[in-house]
């Protein structure tokens, strides 16, 4: 979302800057117009004071010798000064100069029947004077132009900044108005959804967002309606899983009950084939009485609400559960390795110890045997990191994949040669979860296999 509204800032103000600039652009051409006209005609001012110059002379070489040709050069001299006059005065603001100029043209045209010369001599005075005049107004439109064209560049950065705010104004009522229509509704839907996919009730579910533009509204319901028939799901699967381990529990009972007096021959001896088929009966037995147990584990985390707070000591966590897998630890030839140096957190201990129970218990199954496993505890980025590793057969990409679904198989065969019911990584993703925490399969430099529980250490959500 911040991206687009980059992007649409980012196009505004370039087609501004572009705007902007051919505006700038078209202001320089037009001044340097104006300067080269201007400039043009302060040349042409300057060749026609140097021509008047010329008049004057002649014309007092007239009131001394008169002769027609002298005359033919004034009346020459006044045409091309008029001519001139013409040209320069065209487009000119300070038309009064060419005015009183051309005024002075004129009375000076009656040379040949003045008599004194000292009129001339006015004239072509007031004439230079003109001249001069003619000439300061031609550069202070000069400066005028250029005054003008700093205005208009004042006025453009003016404009542009006026624009920018404008953009920016505009920009944030979009986004406003996106995060009206879309965001805050996207992610109330959003939510939503996670609260179906982590089958948590919640109270915004009693009653519809009336805040909720009506495009999402029906959504809203759809959602509820779906998260509603996933708890009956959910609650059914519950009571069918725990009516199911139950009701296995009492035959399963006796079948071990069985197996076991056949084995002890209490009801007669039995031949070497016979005692084969009792050790495969029992064995079977056995294995289905730990399904069933794992079932039972499994249905009674699912339906636990919330964990149990408390400052726990991981180090008495750790010995515990190690204690309790010490015989399959030794008949392995396995040796752990401990190292802790975060050894409290405010958490479950409870859920702790099931999360370590099974990731021990996954890394004895498949890990090599007469090598040690890993059992790491430290902080991480202010969480708690839990780590068990092993070595031995990696894991598939395929099997990665769903490593921590329900009822998931990895791809490598367990030392025990028993088939897992495929639960053990997902209670303690299920754990994790509740812990507000996660658990992930990652790479260490140690060992080949090493799985890494993150949990807070205050019992806050993970980020």
């Amino acid at each position: 979302m911040l991206i687009i509204m980059m992007l649409i800032t980012s196009s505004c103000i370039w087609g501004v800057l572009v705007v902007d600039k051919q505006q700038r652009e078209i202001n320089y051409q037009n001044l340097v117009k104006k300067q080269l006209n201007v400039q043009s005609k302060l040349l042409l001012v300057f060749a026609f004071t140097k021509d008047t110059a010329a008049l004057n002379i002649r014309l007092s070489e007239h009131f001394n010798t008169t002769n027609t040709k002298s005359n033919t050069r004034i009346d020459s001299d006044l045409d091309k000064l008029f001519y001139q006059l013409d040209f320069l005065c065209l487009d000119l603001l300070f038309s009064e100069s060419c005015k009183q100029i051309r005024l002075i043209l004129t009375n000076l045209q009656s040379y040949p029947i003045v008599l004194e010369s000292r009129y001339i001599e006015q004239q072509a005075k007031m004439l230079s004077n003109q001249n001069d005049l003619l000439v300061n107004n031609i550069i202070e439109l000069l400066e005028i132009h250029r005054s003008n064209y700093h205005k208009s560049e004042s006025l453009l950065d003016h404009e542009r900044t006026q624009y920018f705010v404008f953009i920016l104004i505009a920009v944030a009522l979009l986004m406003m108005l996106i995060n009206h229509w879309f965001v805050s509704p996207l992610q109330y839907i959003s939510g939503l959804i996670q609260n179906v996919e982590n089958s948590a009730k919640f109270h915004s579910l009693k009653q519809p967002n009336k805040q909720l533009p009506e495009m999402y509204q029906s959504v809203e319901a759809d959602i509820k309606k779906l998260q509603k028939k996933y708890h009956k799901l959910d609650d059914l699967r519950n009571a069918m899983l725990r009516h199911a381990a139950h009701e296995l529990k009492t035959p399963l009972a006796s079948v071990n009950e069985g197996c076991a007096l056949l084995g002890e021959e209490v009801v007669g001896r039995l031949s070497p084939e016979q005692r084969e088929v009792v050790m495969l009966l029992s064995a079977s037995a056995k294995r289905l009485n730990i399904l069933v147990e794992r079932l039972l584990d499994y249905n009674t985390l699912l339906q636990q609400i919330s964990p149990q707070y408390e400052q726990v000591n991981l180090a008495l966590v750790v010995e515990e559960c190690l204690r309790d897998n010490r015989l399959a630890l030794d008949q392995g030839g396995i040796h752990p390795i401990v190292e802790l140096t975060q050894i409290t957190a405010f958490s479950d201990s409870e859920l702790i110890r099931r999360m370590l129970d099974n990731l021990v218990s996954n890394a004895l199954a498949h890990g090599t045997n007469q090598n040690p496993i890993y059992i790491k505890i430290y902080e991480l980025k202010g969480k708690v990191a839990i780590e068990v590793a092993n070595n031995g057969p990696t894991l598939s990409q395929e099997s990665v994949a769903n490593l921590f679904q329900p009822f998931s198989r990895g791809n490598t065969q367990r030392n025990d040669k028993v088939i897992g019911a495929g639960l053990g990584l997902s209670i303690v993703d299920e754990c994790a979860r509740l812990l507000n925490g996660n658990v992930s399969l990652v790479d260490v430099d140690y060992a080949d296999v090493c799985f890494r529980v993150v949990l807070p250490l205050q019992g806050v959500n993970i980020e």
